[in-house]
């Protein structure tokens, strides 16, 4: 079984607070013995689905082929490589940050959805794990209530076969332009990191 985690990273900016999470979990992943791959999405080159449902029309539980010719095609195979996931995004106060929303809209090459049919059937099992982490410019308890991002993630895990075990909030982002981890956040990485381990 493979030994690589597959941390996707969502966030805008360099040095972002989720930049630095997922650093943070990164060392952690590295002392356990496993190795990770980081994928930055901001670094990527792709499109939204433009819903043709070409890649959704084969049953099984391989991912579906998309015709865009883009370097998601390359991340769905990472995706398959992987033996678990660390997925991480910013969020607006209503919103998706743009990158992690176009991201989601790819993974529909992860479900069953022939023509003449309603509704999509997710392809695979849950037999991985994932870590979600998301951050908010607002405090924790109104994100809960207002932000759609933490159920997008929550989705995006198990439609490439992942069981979230493990949900970071980080809340009140932007309290600094040069806001750095806390004791307690990088705490909160080390622990995701092990438990996510320890799943695999």
């Amino acid at each position: 079984m493979s030994k690589q985690i597959l941390l996707i990273n969502c966030a805008y900016r360099v040095g972002s607070i989720i930049d630095q999470m997922m650093q943070e979990v990164a060392i952690n992943i590295q002392r356990s013995g496993y190795t990770y791959e980081m994928l930055n999405l901001r670094e990527q080159e792709f499109s939204h689905c433009v819903n043709c449902r070409v890649c959704t029309q084969k049953d099984g539980e391989n991912p579906g082929e998309c015709i865009n010719r883009d370097k998601m095609n390359d991340i769905v195979k990472l995706i398959e490589q992987s033996a678990g996931y660390v997925i991480a995004s910013p969020a607006k106060f209503y919103a998706t940050a743009k990158f992690f929303e176009c991201f989601l809209s790819r993974l529909i090459v992860y479900s069953y959805w022939p023509f003449g049919t309603k509704t999509p059937i997710p392809k695979k099992h849950l037999t991985k794990k994932a870590v979600l982490i998301c951050a908010f410019p607002i405090p924790e308890f109104i994100a809960k209530i207002y932000s759609k991002t933490i159920n997008q993630l929550k989705t995006c895990a198990k439609l490439i076969g992942a069981q979230p075990i493990e949900t970071i909030y980080i809340a009140l982002t932007p309290i600094s332009s040069d806001r750095k981890l806390s004791q307690k956040e990088k705490e909160q990485a080390k622990n995701a990191s092990e438990k996510l381990i320890a799943s695999l």
